[in-house]
């Protein structure tokens, strides 16, 4: 028999699931990039890839800049392509989706918190 909580986490994931799956469906819909952002952090994931060094500078963006952007998601994303081999437009979309798609984890516990469920 499925307990009270196993409910709740079956619940949690199927809407971590949904909204994965929402945010790639409206993100995949358009064919072009959603942002010229992409163009940005591309830059800085074929830099990551072609030196297998977190940069300092990004020679690619407006003649070359200091790199001062958090370097977090590119860092994973490259990681991602090493492991996959996708292409960097897809492995960033994917992985903006999955973030976006993961505040549901947080905002459900916040408002378990919340609401003192004792579940």
């Amino acid at each position: 028999m499925i307990t009270t909580k196993h409910k709740h986490a079956l619940l949690v994931v199927a809407i971590f699931g949904f909204a994965f799956l929402f945010r790639a469906a409206v993100v995949f819909h358009n064919p072009y990039p959603p942002s010229s952002d992409i163009g940005l952090h591309g830059s800085i994931l074929n830099l990551i890839l072609d030196e297998g060094t977190l940069p300092e500078w990004n020679p690619y963006h407006m003649g070359g800049e200091p790199l001062a952007t958090p370097i977090g998601f590119h860092f994973f994303v490259s990681v991602l392509i090493m492991f996959t081999g996708m292409p960097i437009v897809l492995a960033e979309i994917v992985t903006a989706a999955f973030f976006s798609s993961f505040v549901v984890f947080p905002a459900y516990l916040v408002s378990k918190q919340l609401w003192k469920n004792s579940n």
